[in-house]
C-alpha cells in the first residue's frame, strides 16, 4: 500500500501481470505490457498462420525488437510453435527479465534472447521472415508530461522515441530491408498521430501492402507492411 501511495504502478507492486494467455514477471527492468500490444500479437499470428497454410511456414525466423518482458515473442512461441523466435533488447536487464519469463512460461527452449542494439549482429542478409516491435515512440518533449506512474517508474529508454517520436522506425526500417527475406513482413505498434508518417517511411524503404490499423479506441496503433 505504501508503494502504491507513492505512485508506483500496480503491476510492479504485484510483481506480475497477465498478457494474453501468459502471466509474466513484471518489474522496473521493462515496460509494463499493455492490452493494445496483445492485438499486435494477434496480427502477427494471423500472418504466420497464413504463411503456414500456403506452404511458406517452414524454417521461419521471427525477431521481436525491444522485447522488454518478452511479452510479444513469448506469446507467439506459446500460441504458434514451430518458427525460430528471437527477442532482442539494448538493455541487458530487460533481456534477463525476458529469460526469466521464458522459463516461467515453459518456452525457454523455443526463444533465444540477445542483447543487441540494432539488427547488425545477424550473420547474413535476407534471413528473417518477420520483424515485430512495440518500440519507444513518445516524443522526447512529451515524456516529461506523461502520467507520473509511467514517467517516474517505467524505463525511459522504452518510451523515448526522439524529437519526432519516429527514431526507431526511421532506423529499423532501413535495417529491415537488408535483413528480411523477399516477402518478409514488419509489424509495429505506433503512436496515435504517427500513422501517415510511418506509412511514408515504409513506402520510401520499398515496402508494399502497407496497413495502418486502429486499436479498440479508434486510434491508429498498428503498422504493417511486406517487403517485395
Amino acid at each position: 500500500m505504501a508503494r502504491l501511495a507513492k505512485g508506483e504502478p500496480l503491476q510492479y507492486v504485484l510483481g506480475e501481470w497477465d498478457f494474453r494467455s501468459l502471466t509474466l514477471k513484471c518489474d522496473k527492468r521493462a515496460l509494463i505490457p499493455r492490452p493494445e500490444t496483445e492485438e499486435l500479437v494477434t496480427r502477427v499470428l494471423a500472418h504466420l498462420r497464413a504463411a503456414a497454410a500456403e506452404g511458406r511456414g517452414r524454417n521461419q525466423l521471427v525477431v521481436d525488437v525491444g522485447t522488454g518482458t518478452g511479452a510479444i515473442v513469448l506469446s507467439l512461441a506459446k500460441e504458434f510453435p514451430g518458427p525460430a523466435y528471437v527477442g532482442t533488447d539494448v538493455s541487458a536487464d530487460a533481456i534477463r527479465l525476458a529469460e526469466e519469463n521464458a522459463a516461467k512460461c515453459s518456452v525457454a527452449d523455443a526463444v533465444k534472447f540477445v542483447v543487441m542494439d540494432g539488427l547488425d549482429d545477424f550473420d547474413e542478409p535476407q534471413c528473417v521472415d518477420v520483424i515485430v516491435s512495440n518500440p519507444p515512440y513518445v516524443k522526447t518533449s512529451v515524456c516529461a508530461t506523461l502520467d507520473p506512474r509511467v514517467r517516474d517508474f517505467e524505463p525511459r529508454i522504452a518510451l523515448d522515441g526522439g524529437e519526432t517520436g519516429l527514431d526507431f522506425y526511421d532506423r529499423y526500417l532501413a535495417d529491415a530491408i537488408n535483413l528480411l527475406k523477399p516477402g518478409g513482413a514488419v509489424f509495429f505498434e505506433i503512436g496515435e498521430d504517427q500513422g501517415a508518417e510511418v506509412a511514408r517511411l515504409m513506402e520510401c524503404c520499398g515496402f508494399s501492402d502497407i496497413r495502418i490499423e486502429k486499436d479498440y479506441s479508434g486510434h491508429d496503433r498498428y503498422a504493417s507492411a511486406i517487403l517485395k
